[in-house]
């Protein structure tokens, strides 16, 4: 005999947080760890950014500081705000990552980042260097972004009212600034970037 089932139906509500960086946000470079020799610091830095805006032919910072003025917009991946939420629920013992990951959505890809302009950074990190001896862990120097202290993200989020409410989303995105981070040298990694407090939230 063939049993009835009943599915619960799913309800989702729309909020918009933001996060206030209470710590510079440094900008990871996809080609850190294995960088080319001889390339122009400015071009690294430059290329770090993800720009919402067309990114300028010529690699100088007069070119850069020119496109600020012009209105250049710039970024942030929102997987990147996802993962960090992720982590810091499960730190907390709220949800695990997995569950996490489908009641909770972020919408969008990237996200920009307003309230502050990137400047160049040079830090020393340790890289995988291709040589005649093979790939080498090197101490090298690279050049990227890093907005100060005082930027801000408007993050939309969806999630699942039966799994999780406002309350929730809001504590895991603040433990997220707290524990976590976002970018380089952030909390989670040892660091001291990456930081951010939730300075809104708005229920659609």
């Amino acid at each position: 005999m063939q049993k009835d089932v009943s599915i619960p139906a799913i309800e989702t509500s729309r909020c918009v947080i933001r996060i206030a960086g209470t710590a510079p946000l440094v900008i990871k470079n996809l080609a850190d760890d294995c960088r080319p020799k001889g390339k122009n610091p400015v071009e690294d830095f430059m290329r770090s950014l993800c720009w919402l805006t067309p990114i300028p032919g010529e690699f100088t910072m007069q070119a850069f500081d020119d496109a600020v003025k012009n209105g250049a917009r710039f970024g942030y991946p929102q997987s990147a705000i996802k993962r960090a939420a992720a982590t810091a629920a499960k730190k907390i013992n709220l949800i695990d990552k997995a569950t996490l990951c489908g009641a909770m959505q972020i919408d969008g890809t990237f996200l920009e980042i307003q309230g502050a302009a990137p400047r160049m950074r040079t830090d020393t990190i340790i890289a995988h260097v291709n040589d005649d001896d093979g790939c080498l862990k090197k101490h090298t120097l690279v050049h990227r972004a890093e907005f100060p202290a005082g930027w801000f993200i408007d993050v939309p989020i969806t999630f699942v009212n039966n799994m999780l409410t406002l309350d929730n989303v809001k504590t895991i995105i603040k433990c997220a600034g707290l524990f976590v981070g976002i970018g380089a040298r952030r909390a989670e990694l040892g660091g001291e970037c990456g930081a951010f407090e939730v300075a809104s939230v708005e229920a659609k």
